[in-house]
């Protein structure tokens, strides 16, 4: 059960708030992360936020997962075909860690989706910075082993993880794992503006992975930052459900 000073535990109590109920439900399956660390100074003027620091340093991550049955909160079945055309599909986020004000939260820098329909409604509803590609993960519970495959364009990103068959635990909450995995306030901005939109859902259980870079020119190509960045490690997840997505709201 969640203790009520865990960052799960209040973003929960906030989004039962008057008037900010979710709009939506989704599973998140088969999470794999990849974090790099970055001089703040060289990434600061490629976010539009400020930069929520480690120890000093700055961090972006790559997320690739896939989303199934994405619904509407209310209404169950009576409303789930609403959300029919969109509900299942992978993801690619490349993100990073933000203030905005006193929330702390992730900046989505880039995502990658094949579902052409998304590709059109989120940046819409939600400002996301969505873009195609090609997305082709493969999962090995048996042996921990996770191969997740984007290709967008002339570019690719290609990488391996292997997280072994221990088991999951969420993550200690005074470490660096802690702060690059439990965020549940999303940041983007783009040509309507700046947007926040709160997110909730059980901690990640999770467990380290090493990471096997293959390609990362889909990277290079939309980040000039990369080449400083120092790869610090990742992680799997069998991820979480039911988890909760709140209405998008415009910050300063």
């Amino acid at each position: 059960m969640d203790q009520v000073a865990t960052p799960s535990a209040n973003a929960r109590r906030r989004l039962h708030a008057p008037g900010k109920a979710p709009w939506f439900l989704a599973d998140w399956r088969d999470a794999v992360f990849v974090h790099w660390a970055v001089d703040p100074e060289v990434l600061q003027p490629f976010v539009p936020f400020t930069l929520d620091r480690w120890r000093g340093e700055a961090y972006v991550s790559v997320v690739a997962f896939t989303q199934r049955r994405l619904r509407p909160r209310f209404g169950d079945a009576a409303t789930a075909w609403l959300t029919a055309p969109i509900a299942t599909h992978a993801f690619c986020n490349l993100r990073t860690y933000v203030r905005v004000g006193d929330e702390r939260g992730i900046c989505f820098l880039h995502e990658w989706i094949p579902n052409r329909l998304a590709l059109v409604l989120g940046p819409l509803t939600y400002g996301l910075p969505y873009r195609f590609g090609r997305l082709r993960y493969h999962a090995d519970d048996r042996h921990g082993r996770y191969r997740q495959r984007v290709e967008a364009g002339d570019h690719r990103l290609a990488f391996d993880a292997f997280a072994g068959s221990g088991a999951t635990r969420p993550v200690d909450a005074l470490g660096r794992d802690h702060f690059l995995l439990e965020r549940y306030n999303a940041f983007v901005r783009g040509g309507r503006g700046a947007y926040g939109f709160r997110i909730w859902h059980r901690p990640w259980p999770a467990r380290v992975a090493d990471i096997e870079l293959i390609d990362d020119g889909l990277l290079a190509a939309q980040a000039p930052w990369l080449e400083g960045a120092r790869l610090v490690g990742g992680h799997h997840s069998p991820g979480v459900d039911d988890v909760w997505i709140g209405r998008p709201a415009e910050v300063g």
